[in-house]
């Protein structure tokens, strides 16, 4: 009977622990809630000025908080502070803090929020695609190059664990390859190229004028409790009121050459994910049924109401990266001409009840040789 008693009293402390560890400044929680709120209405310069004083190591969900304000600054255009907060959630991602007894017994009455947050497999691949971005955007290929070894080394480590090929492969390996030439590493650039059977781009890296844009539009999806089990996460589409955009060159319409699409592969690495999951999930919930038996058989009222409460606390871990794009376009032209006219590109945006908004206007190939990189990311 006392051993009843102290399980009752043992098994809330984990919890209670984990729940006041993780305590953090007010002031810290209203600049970031302030600053998502202005991010998802598209002021990308208002979002990372509410955050440009935040200390990383004060958040409380490290991962998450700093990678979402890492893709705050990039969207202002704070490359350099973006990939400051990037870099923290890398090395933290790289040297994961052990499970603890406090997590372990705190998720077993409860659920997987208990543990800190690991990041998806997807998540570590396309915060160092996003690096290199932001190294791309600064005119630093060699750093951006970096990133994408980075890619290719998670990309084959994830594929092989999850038996499973991921749509980010040719698009990376195109950058990777500009990347090369602009170092003038002319043979690995060939060699990348290569690979994606695109050797004919070779030649037009080469050109006089070139452009390199990258258009990320959107929110990535989220992640929610599966409508049909609900103890499982799921990632759901976000809807936001705009129907698509268009990217315009002196009156002619742009196609991309690459689009990734994040949601697509946020989806696949969940999807294979999924039996871990649930092995973990079902195997928590027979031991909250275990104790709920065990307990209704000396104290009826108290095993239920203890039932009532630990089956209460379960819930998937809908945690995710919540500003990640949607999808992102990747346009590249090349021009030999000797036509010393610049060029006007435009991109127009239409939104639920506004058509044709201008996102975006630009001169380019003003000079003999020139290359434009331009990285965009869209208000909605």
């Amino acid at each position: 009977m006392k051993s009843c008693y102290i399980l009752y009293l043992i098994i809330p402390l984990p919890y209670i622990a984990y729940g006041f560890s993780g305590c953090r400044i007010p002031y810290t929680v209203i600049a970031y809630k302030e600053a998502t709120r202005e991010f998802a209405s598209g002021n990308f310069s208002q979002a990372s000025k509410l955050v440009e004083n935040i200390r990383p190591d004060i958040l409380y969900e490290r991962l998450l908080d700093n990678a979402n304000i890492a893709i705050f600054h990039s969207a202002a255009k704070n490359y350099k502070l973006s990939n400051f907060f990037f870099e923290y959630v890398v090395n933290l991602a790289e040297d994961v803090e052990p499970i603890t007894i406090k997590e372990v017994g705190g998720s077993l009455i409860t659920n997987e929020e208990n543990f800190y947050y690991r990041l998806e497999d997807t998540e570590r691949i396309l915060i160092h695609f996003l690096m290199a971005l932001n190294y791309l955007a600064m005119q630093l290929p060699q750093d951006a190059l970096v990133e994408f070894r980075r890619v290719e080394k998670l990309l084959n480590k994830f594929s092989q664990l999850r038996q499973t090929k991921y749509p980010i492969i040719e698009a990376f390996r195109f950058l990777a390859a500009y990347c090369y030439f602009l170092n003038r590493d002319y043979e690995d650039s060939k060699i990348e190229l290569k690979k994606i059977k695109r050797n004919e781009l070779f030649k037009s890296f080469r050109s006089n004028k070139q452009l390199l844009l990258i258009v990320s539009s959107g929110i990535a999806p989220k992640k929610v409790p599966d409508p049909d089990f609900p103890f499982f996460p799921k990632y759901v589409d976000n809807f936001y009121e705009y129907s698509q955009y268009s990217v315009i060159l002196d009156g002619q319409k742009l196609q991309p050459l690459y689009i990734i699409d994040i949601s697509k592969i946020l989806k696949i690495g969940l999807y294979k994910r999924l039996k871990y999951i649930k092995t973990k999930t079902l195997a928590r919930l027979a031991l909250k049924t275990g104790a709920t038996i065990l307990i209704t058989e000396k104290k009826p009222l108290l095993g239920i109401l203890s039932g009532l409460t630990l089956f209460g606390w379960e819930k998937p871990d809908t945690r995710s990266i919540q500003a990640l794009p949607d999808k992102i376009n990747i346009y590249y032209l090349s021009d030999d001409s000797n036509n010393k006219k610049a060029k006007t590109l435009l991109i127009f945006g239409d939104k639920k009840y506004q058509r044709g908004i201008k996102l975006l206007e630009r001169m380019i190939f003003e000079k003999e040789k020139e290359l434009n990189i331009i990285i965009e990311r869209l208000p909605f």
